[in-house]
């Protein structure tokens, strides 16, 4: 009896780390995938910007870039917006 328990917690801890292991990764490819798609829209507002002599915010525009993701875009600019 002792030894089916013990196999028991085994198992729900091998369970448990191979579920903390598959949202650990979950969370990291999410966090990834927002890094780059940050880095692709601040790179572009900076091409547009160095071809165009156009203004920050003129640029977020041209890109329908959101109200609510200027500030953070400027911010990774170094642009105090």
């Amino acid at each position: 009896m002792r030894r089916i328990k013990e196999e028991g917690r085994e198992e729900g801890r091998e369970e448990g780390r191979k579920e903390g292991f598959a949202e650990g990764e979950k969370q990291g490819l999410d966090k990834g995938e927002k890094r780059g798609i940050d880095k692709g829209i601040v790179n572009s507002i900076r091409n547009l910007m160095e071809s165009t002599h156009w203004a920050l915010d003129q640029c977020m525009d041209m890109l329908k870039v959101p109200d609510d993701q200027r500030e953070g875009y400027a911010k990774l600019l170094g642009h105090p917006n």
